[in-house]
């Protein structure tokens, strides 16, 4: 069988722990002494290989040897607790595995299914149940992805990629880190995903002249909070991915950096990014693009009156299919999203929430994204969570949960029982009566996983032990 590779590493790796920067050649280097180290051990080509992913130059180093053997990576978020990872080790039963600290063990492989040709690696959804889905990706929807994402942004933009995303994701695998060394750029690589890490953002853009961030709302945050905006900037491009945020955000990071703001979409399924919109006005939040610059075709299926159905999306960056739950074999031409949108005149296609949050108050079906946007526009709101509140009643209330901003003078919280009132009152301005929500929960923080997404098992246990404020 004929190996299929990688195009040839062409960046650097600038090593912000150390502030030494790996040139292509000594990557290259380092690859080809642990490659013959793993062949020593028994790696081969077509085996399983469970890899713990670190903001580390020798997870690359790692990752790319067991590339070259033709072997397949697993991506597996070390940040998960024993029992998590024991059982993401017992599922992919891998032939080797290798851990945080780049200790190789030797796996117990047993017969799992059949990963398809050309496969280079795995990476698993963010979902919310014990087991989420296994994405392969290959080698040539890879090179999709590379090629689309070298048309969509400008080469001076991609300079200076700073990642502040997880390994284990592919906004930050594959948008950030992969894309950056194929083609040729410097990628900066912050020793950790940490409050330390993020203090450090505006000095890092100065000192290093980064030309490009990207990051999910929860990421920019962290940023806003902890780091002062650079006094000179060389940004030129900076992205919210993975989560919806209202245009008050892109407004700050705009502010922040000096730089456009860009909305982009993308999932794992599809290699990361495949659309992206220049948000300048409110409402832009809610648009992707129309996929155009990045090779990707929209289309919208089972509309309702308003033309608002599910996204499905065409792109040469889609995945081979999940691996041990559905077939690998059939070739994905296409893929429903399950997120909700209508294409506007104009062709660019207007987000309005996921199918399976959609809050069906006897037959009116509400937006949870569209109420939160609405609840974080209020001065006082620093997060908000909003679901169906299931109880007794005939029909699904709507709870809110909701993390109030300390007084900054006094770093005291607040009288949350009248600010939630002012928050409701504000929020019934600007949207209908049936939206407003009719269960109101202060909380300390809304779980979140690693790439800043709701963790909505977490959020579910956090709203049955919370009362109502």
């Amino acid at each position: 069988m004929k190996l299929r590779r990688f195009p040839a590493l062409q960046g650097s790796i600038l090593d912000l722990a150390s502030s030494l920067e790996v040139s292509a050649a000594d990557l290259k280097t380092q690859i080809d002494e642990r490659r013959i180290s793993m062949e020593t051990l028994g790696f081969k080509p077509g085996q399983r290989i469970y890899i713990e992913t670190t903001n580390s130059v020798g997870f690359f180093v790692d990752f790319f040897a067991i590339s070259e053997i033709g072997a397949v990576s697993f991506l597996v978020d070390g940040s998960q607790t024993p029992l998590e990872l024991e059982r993401v080790r017992e599922r992919i039963g891998p032939h080797f595995r290798i851990d945080s600290t780049r200790k190789i063990e030797s796996g117990e492989a047993g017969e799992r299914a059949k990963l398809p040709e050309g496969g280079a690696f795995v990476l698993f959804t963010s979902g919310t149940t014990a087991k989420p889905k296994a994405v392969v990706h290959t080698y040539s929807n890879i090179q999709a992805r590379i090629s689309a994402g070298e048309r969509a942004i400008p080469e001076d933009q991609r300079a200076y990629a700073l990642t502040l995303l997880p390994n284990h994701f592919g906004h930050g695998f594959i948008g950030m880190c992969l894309s950056t060394l194929f083609l040729g750029k410097t990628l900066l690589l912050p020793p950790s995903l940490s409050i330390d890490s993020f203090s450090k953002v505006s000095s890092w853009v100065q000192k290093y002249n980064v030309s490009f961030i990207s990051g999910t709302p929860a990421t920019w945050n962290l940023i806003l909070r902890l780091s002062a905006p650079p006094a000179t900037s060389s940004l030129r491009r900076v992205q919210i991915a993975s989560a919806h945020s209202g245009f008050e955000l892109f407004e700050k990071i705009q502010r922040w950096s000096g730089a456009p703001t860009w909305n982009v979409y993308g999932l794992t399924e599809s290699a990361s990014w495949v659309a992206d919109y220049q948000v300048q006005r409110p409402g832009d939040e809610l648009i992707i693009g129309d996929g155009q610059a990045w090779n990707t075709h929209f289309e919208i299926v089972d509309p309702d009156t308003n033309g608002v159905g599910e996204v499905v999306l065409r792109s040469a960056s889609l995945f081979a299919g999940y691996w041990d739950q559905d077939s690998v074999e059939d070739s994905r031409l296409s893929f429903a999203t399950k997120d909700l949108g209508h294409i506007d005149s104009n062709g660019y296609v207007h987000l309005s929430g996921r199918m399976g949050r959609v809050i069906n108050r006897g037959g009116i079906k509400v937006s949870p994204e569209e109420v939160e946007l609405e609840i974080r526009k209020h001065s006082s709101v620093e997060d908000a969570f909003v679901l169906a509140d299931v109880g007794e009643q005939t029909e699904a209330g709507i709870g809110a949960l909701v993390v109030l901003n300390k007084d900054p003078v006094l770093n005291t919280d607040p009288d949350s029982h009248g600010v939630i009132r002012s928050i409701e009152a504000f929020v019934a301005k600007n949207i209908s009566n049936y939206k407003v929500p009719t269960k109101w929960i202060v909380v300390s923080s809304i779980p979140r996983r690693a790439n800043g997404k709701p963790d909505l098992v977490q959020i579910g246990l956090l709203w049955k032990s919370s009362k109502a404020t």
